[in-house]
């Protein structure tokens, strides 16, 4: 989205109260000559110097060239380095009085309208600082790709500044899990969209994350798109995470069938991201060695490698494991310490981590992470926690047994060296049979729960998600980027200003449409605080649905009003965009009110309408939301969950 002059400096007027100064051009010379790099620039300072290099050219018109520096900014340029590769560079603040704030990824940007300093304390805030001084230039990154961008035209340059700051956390990321070839061409391939993951990248690096999940042993090698994912990766100064579920071999039925987890009786299996193996045996642990330092050995690119256990809570109950007397934690932790020394001989750099999860989420009682190797990393993983409460709020039975095993972790490994893998948007997208329908993350949960993980000293936190969570916009993703590099940022304006930017005049209208939502679309909550996961909807939750459905019908009218009074042509098509989360949000719930009356042909029949109208506006949606994923496969998961009731009900009538 690009704003109009008029339109553009309005709305910058509004967001800095009433004064425009934030675009006076301050005294210095008229003519910026280049930008400046320290000699021999890594990959990320250099990358930022383009990224500076571009956006000024849009802002202006000129395009200023790169060169490297032999000394400190002249008159008339801009600087940008990495004070971690440079450090020489840091007498340059110590000039105009500054340093870098403690903290992650640092940065500081000082000018005095005759040459402008961008330091980062590495490269990746070198990166950040760029973005902070064109945001202090209007430049706004709502969504990814270029109808995400705002950016000012013809505005004068801001270049007497002094801005300076630092992230709170190391980890702070996200985990795009619609990628099936990472999985060995195996889990999820049919959703696969690499065609929006280099936009989401870059997105991620514009509001200052860190850390990017890619699950899985393969990046695309056989889409040929290695190389080019690599590159934006590195060049954006990211931590790159593989590995993950999925390590037990697939010739294991084969080969050694004996190796499966015993579970109920059986050895059974699934595939390599759902089979459980049996840790007691040493030649378990001798094959998953192998792989994963196999792995190491040909994976440089990599800088934290999950080894997680299969995606399931079961554990192997043969006469082994039941002898050794110890948990399935236990078991998985003396499988980590022994690997990590042998993983840190061949890359003392990677991190190692383990995951606590399912049938680890609870701490060890008898084994212990081996906190001498200083490579190993823990990954907390509190699936099916409440998202209604915070996540230290005792009054949440739910929260409180996942903050008990939190700090049962904490007390047996460094919160440093600790992050959260989350699920705050699955809410937002997952709707399956599992009936977590389309509504929003409490941004307060969102807030209190980055607050306490700042507080205990954590290392981060990584959202779980599919590819593209940015329907019907994409206030979640930037409300969560803004908090993780800052926990105690202004909630309010955070909100305010985004909506502002995208619904411009129309944003009080928006504003109640949201809220209205927010309060009608949240219906499944039940005695246990745990309103994500139904598994089935009968006449007891008939009346709430039906209820929530009757008031989201009624939201269509804002929706209306707002795209007819909406004079700029890219604030009204940003409303067409929500128009088309309404549609989804009525005939979803309209599928839930069926199955709930047991009347499963027509939610099938709903379900199937839903798809049409969403296919209809695919080219509105689909830089978006990870469509293939959330629209076909989710929808026709819900299909199926109708229809096998449907079977059912009609084997039995019969």
């Amino acid at each position: 989205m690009k704003l109009t002059r008029v339109g553009s400096l309005s709305l910058l007027f509004a967001l800095t109260g009433g004064c425009y100064s934030q675009l006076t051009a301050a005294p210095g010379p008229t003519h910026w000559r280049a930008i400046r790099t320290a000699e021999h620039p890594g990959v990320t300072e250099s990358f930022a110097a383009q990224q500076l290099q571009y956006y000024l050219e849009r802002l202006s018109g000129r395009r200023l060239p790169v060169e490297q520096a032999t000394s400190a900014s002249l008159p008339g340029t801009f600087l940008v380095a990495s004070l971690e590769d440079h450090p020489d560079y840091r007498k340059v603040l110590e000039r105009e009085g500054m340093s870098l704030p403690p903290g992650e990824d640092a940065f500081a940007v000082t000018g005095d309208g005759h040459r402008v300093t961008i330091l980062g304390a590495n490269s990746r805030g070198a990166l950040y600082g760029v973005y902070a001084f064109l945001e202090e230039n209007g430049i706004r990154w709502l969504d990814p790709g270029p109808d995400g961008e705002i950016i000012p035209e013809n505005a004068k340059l801001k270049t007497v500044l002094s801005i300076s700051s630092a992230a709170a956390f190391h980890y702070r990321g996200l985990y795009p899990f619609c990628f099936g070839n990472l999985y060995d061409a195996m889990f999820y391939k049919h959703i696969d969209d690499y065609e929006s993951l280099i936009p989401l990248l870059d997105w991620m690096a514009k509001n200052r994350m860190s850390h990017v999940n890619i699950q899985g042993t393969h990046l695309y090698e056989h889409e040929g798109k290695r190389d080019e994912l690599l590159a934006a990766i590195t060049k954006r100064g990211f931590i790159l995470e593989q590995g993950g579920h999925g390590w037990a071999p697939a010739n294991i039925p084969q080969q050694h069938p004996e190796l499966i987890a015993l579970i109920n009786g059986e050895r059974k299996w699934r595939n390599t991201f759902f089979t459980q193996l049996c840790y007691s045996r040493p030649r378990t642990r001798e094959l998953l060695t192998q792989l994963v330092l196999d792995f190491v050995k040909s994976n440089p690119q990599t800088d934290v490698l999950g080894v997680w256990l299969a995606d399931t809570k079961q554990s192997c109950e043969c006469e082994l494991c039941s002898a050794s007397g110890l948990s399935q934690t236990d078991q998985y932790v003396r499988f980590v310490n022994l690997l990590a020394p042998q993983v840190r001989k061949i890359r003392p750099d990677l991190k190692l981590q383990f995951l606590a999860y399912h049938a680890s989420l609870t701490p060890p009682q008898q084994i212990l992470p081996d906190q001498s190797q200083d490579n190993l990393t823990l990954c907390f993983a509190p699936i099916r926690r409440c998202y209604r409460h915070a996540f230290n709020d005792p009054a949440c039975p739910i929260n409180a047994e996942h903050n008990s095993n939190l700090r049962g972790w904490l007390k047996k490994f460094a919160a440093r060296r600790t992050y959260i893998f989350d699920y705050y948007y699955w809410i937002f997208s997952r709707d399956s049979e599992r009936k977590r329908m389309m509504n929003f993350p409490d941004f307060e949960t969102l807030q209190q729960d980055f607050k306490y993980y700042h507080q205990l000293g954590l290392a981060g936190n990584n959202d779980a998600e599919p590819q593209l969570i940015f329907w019907p916009d994409g206030l979640r993703r930037h409300i969560s980027s803004r908090l993780l590099w800052n926990p105690d940022a202004d909630l309010t304006k955070l909100v305010s200003e985004y909506r502002t930017l995208c619904y411009g005049d129309q944003k009080a209208l928006l504003d109640e449409y949201f809220d209205s939502v927010r309060n009608h679309v949240d219906i499944f909550d039940d005695q246990d605080h745990d309103r994500q996961y139904f598994h089935e909807l009968g006449p007891q939750h008939s009346q709430r649905i039906g209820q929530s459905l009757e008031q989201i019908r009624k939201l269509s009218a804002i929706l209306d009003r707002a795209e007819n009074s909406a004079t700029d042509p890219r604030v009204r098509r940003r409303i067409q965009i929500v128009q088309t989360y309404q549609a989804f949000l009525a005939h979803r719930m309209k599928s839930h009110w069926f199955e709930s009356q047991s009347r499963f042909q027509d939610a099938i029949d709903s379900e199937r309408q839903l798809q049409k109208i969403m296919q209809e506006n695919r080219p509105l949606l689909e830089n978006l939301i990870s469509f293939v994923y959330q629209i076909t496969f989710n929808s026709d998961r819900v299909i199926t969950v109708n229809q096998r009731r449907l079977d059912k009900a009609t084997k039995e009538h019969r």
